[in-house]
């Protein structure tokens, strides 16, 4: 657009210059007709100064400022994914960019995410969620494996540990009680049962916030049964049910699920979120999330509240 402006305003310029000189030189009567055209020219120059050569400063600067917005912009891009990639392999473990996009061991939290939009249905992935989010029915709750990446081997579950805040009897219109199922499905249907399941009483829980329980509890499935090969991993859910099952999720009060756990020699020496609590003790002792330092998003990290006597499950305590 400047370009045009810019054209058009030099074809403006000589248009001017040419009717003065023929106006002025051919029908006034001036005695010294070179001093008048010497002054036409002046005018002509410094109308081009004023209007037409900021344009082309202008023009150049922009190209400069762009040019070095974008080379910024690059550099900035490149250093953000480097950031993003360790950071990856701090909160998740993985050993290469191939084990973060094929390897499923690990923390996933549950989303009240489904592309149907149904109220009963959700999914669970890497990302915790900040807001709100909660899945409900009266009588059961699904949450399917959606955590995007590249599956191409078989994928074996040998354990899920489950970290859930369940609404508390009587609280809701579902009409909440105490006793649940939680387990999995190897395919995605709604109405497909449970390939294996534990039963649940969140009368033993172990937190109680908000008109919520937190529980916690771990299921070891039958290996010629939880194995996926390849993209059948997206197949896999997690069936809860019970009277009035209700799930919540946020950032003071995450529900999630760990796959393939290793063992308590080695949970003993895992300290993945470094906040000096080892991951075997979050899980099973104090019953946090060993992949976060604080779990309850409070500010104070796990360690300080064991330390100081306070609840690391309870925002509202610290």
């Amino acid at each position: 657009m400047k370009l045009v402006y810019k054209t058009f305003l030099k074809v403006l310029s000589l248009i001017f210059r040419q009717i003065c000189k023929s106006y002025f030189i051919n029908n006034l009567m001036v005695k010294n007709k070179g001093l008048l055209i010497i002054i036409l020219v002046l005018v002509g120059l410094t109308f081009n100064l004023i209007f037409i050569q900021p344009l082309v400063i202008q023009e150049k600067t922009d190209s400069l400022i762009i040019k070095d917005a974008l080379n910024r912009g690059l550099s900035k891009a490149f250093e953000d994914k480097s950031k993003f990639l360790e950071e990856d392999e701090l909160s998740l473990g993985p050993k290469s960019i191939k084990d973060s996009l094929t390897n499923i061991d690990g923390i996933y939290y549950l989303r009240d995410y489904d592309p149907l939009n149904y109220s009963d249905e959700g999914s669970f992935n890497r990302i915790q969620p900040i807001r709100d989010e909660i899945v409900k029915c009266g009588m059961w709750i699904l949450y399917h494996f959606n955590q995007p990446g590249v599956y191409r081997e078989v994928n074996n579950i040998t354990n899920i540990y489950y970290y859930l805040w369940q609404n508390s009897p009587g609280n809701d219109r579902w009409g909440s009680r105490e006793m649940f199922n939680i387990g999995y499905s190897i395919t995605g249907e709604h109405s497909a049962p449970y390939d294996e399941f534990v039963i649940i009483n969140t009368s033993n829980y172990i937190a109680e916030v908000n008109e919520y329980r937190l529980v916690q509890t771990m299921i070891f499935p039958n290996q010629e049964i939880a194995n996926f090969n390849g993209d059948e991993i997206y197949n896999f859910t997690i069936r809860y049910a019970g009277g009035g099952p209700m799930i919540i999720g946020n950032k003071n009060m995450p529900s999630f699920i760990i796959l393939n756990l290793e063992n308590n020699k080695t949970l003993k020496g895992y300290d993945r979120d470094g906040d000096r609590l080892n991951d075997y003790d979050e899980l099973f002792v104090y019953i946090t999330n060993p992949f976060n330092n604080n779990t309850d998003g409070d500010l104070i990290i796990d360690y300080s509240e064991v330390i100081g006597g306070t609840d690391p499950n309870n925002y509202l305590d610290f």
